[in-house]
């Protein structure tokens, strides 16, 4: 084994550029040694420093945090650094144990959705649906989507991935009286049932739902039939029709793939 090593070398062993190295240096975090042309030489003892540089700075350690640790290296330093490292590495598995439960979620709707029958209307008793909602009025396409990922941004600690199969709009009551559907008045994320937040509530009760396959245009004719299904078994609507992105461009780049559920809460 040699006793110094180049900054070439150094810096192919550890996949950190030359800048980074010269940069630990200013910091006086290492300290190379030149030879006679004048060339760094790095010791066993940078070598060892690099390696807790590495480890510490992929738990997100600041570099001032390091030095300090490294100008101040004692047991009992290396003990507290050691505790705080620990509470950092329960922090990421907490973070990643939270994310991969949302991407297992994610996956099962996805599956759920894709087995959704489509073409007729149905009359379905729905629970209570937690929600977070973003009211602003709006026209379909574009600005639906902009004010879905601007809702995604508010809540984005809570709201790990944007497409999690419980994204929905609301269609105008003025939209409606007019005939127009394309008229929305808000967006809103559907919460796990267990969530302790929420901002809005889908209350549980009788809806009509009818989904369909293919671009939001299809909406303009089917929501009216929707309506007008309500209207012939005498139920009254209570809610304004309702769009839930049960498949939509988060999950295909094919509008024909698009899987949408319209709902209507009615008594």
């Amino acid at each position: 084994m040699k006793d110094f090593y180049k900054i070439g070398e150094i810096s192919r062993l550890y996949g950190v550029g030359a800048d980074s190295l010269r940069y630990y240096e200013e910091l006086g975090i290492l300290r190379p040694r030149r030879d006679g042309n004048g060339y760094r030489m790095y010791s066993i003892q940078d070598i060892s420093r690099l390696n807790i540089i590495r480890d510490l700075r992929q738990l997100g350690f600041s570099m001032g945090r390091i030095k300090e640790y490294l100008d101040r290296q004692s047991v009992a330093s290396t003990l507290a650094l050691l505790e705080e490292e620990q509470r950092l590495v329960e922090e990421k598995i907490r973070v990643l144990t939270a994310l991969r439960e949302n991407l297992a979620r994610r996956a099962e709707t996805l599956c759920q959705s894709k087995a959704l029958p489509t073409g007729g209307i149905r009359r379905l008793s729905l629970p209570r649906r937690k929600c977070l909602k973003l009211s602003e009025n709006v026209c379909r396409d574009a600005e639906v989507d902009f004010l879905i990922k601007k809702l995604q941004k508010r809540h984005e600690d809570t709201l790990y991935i944007l497409g999690n199969n419980a994204i929905g709009a609301t269609v105008s009551p003025l939209g409606v009286e007019k005939k127009i559907y394309n008229l929305f008045d808000a967006v809103f994320f559907i919460l796990p049932e267990d969530a302790d937040y929420s901002d809005f509530v889908l209350e549980a009760g009788e809806y009509l739902t009818l989904s369909y396959r293919g671009g939001y245009h299809n909406s303009l004719r089917l929501i009216p039939q929707l309506l007008e299904e309500a209207r012939r078994l005498g139920l009254q609507p209570i809610t304004s029709p309702i769009e839930i992105y049960r498949i939509d461009n988060h999950e295909t780049a094919n509008p024909k793939e698009y899987l949408t559920e319209l709902q209507l809460g009615v008594k």
